[in-house]
């Protein structure tokens, strides 16, 4: 078994129906789109697509699930109720989702956490206005990645004193002024960074594999 076929599960399991294109796709962003909202309704494949990688991780024999509380997050989506995905991998990352709401409508955003106090490391769509809508293809491969960074044990999370890292070999996203890369280097050798360092491991096992 590999990513592969996780991801065959997860398109197996979704249970979202809306699709559609980008709009902006042959026409500048308007003004008047980036304060609006029209169908916030359609963001459900969100909650849709995170619901079908917590029971193909669960039924593949990768992880436990279980209700979790709400996290105290300073930013992140309005959570509607959480679940802990617990691998079965020794020393892998667990993974909490949190199904929030947009615009009153629920499950239409998610937040990803790892660790032990849970620290956001994702949260898709990051806006939901209509000048950053491209389209339902691009945002259900967005919501894929999050789960992908995690359960391939690729992502790396640091902070320290005004600086935060997020590091996935294919992204990085930080605040502060510091040298991501070399910062990112140190946390994958081992060496202590920081006031807390996270580092993936594969949720797939090489027995799995």
């Amino acid at each position: 078994m590999d990513l592969a076929d996780v991801l065959k599960r997860v398109e197996a399991s979704y249970r979202g129906s809306a699709s559609w294109t980008d709009p902006h796709v042959d026409r500048e962003v308007e003004d008047a789109e980036y304060s609006r909202v029209t169908d916030p309704d359609r963001y459900r494949i969100v909650g849709a697509r995170a619901s079908a990688w917590e029971r193909a991780l669960v039924d593949l024999g990768l992880a436990a699930a279980e209700q979790a509380r709400l996290p105290d997050w300073p930013y992140g989506p309005r959570g509607v109720f959480a679940i802990r995905l617990r691998p079965r991998v020794a020393d892998a990352l667990e993974l909490l989702v949190v199904h929030g709401s947009m615009e009153s409508v629920s499950d239409t955003v998610i937040g990803i956490g790892i660790g032990i106090p849970p620290v956001m490391v994702a949260m898709e769509p990051d806006c939901g206005c209509d000048a950053c809508d491209s389209g339902s293809a691009d945002l259900l491969d967005v919501v894929d990645q999050a789960f992908v960074d995690v359960v391939s044990g690729e992502i790396l999370y640091a902070e320290g004193d005004g600086w935060t890292l997020i590091d996935t070999h294919e992204r990085s996203q930080y605040t502060g002024g510091i040298n991501a890369a070399a910062i990112a280097a140190s946390v994958r050798r081992g060496d202590p960074v920081g006031i807390r360092a996270l580092i993936g491991r594969a949720w797939l096992s090489a027995a799995d594999q």
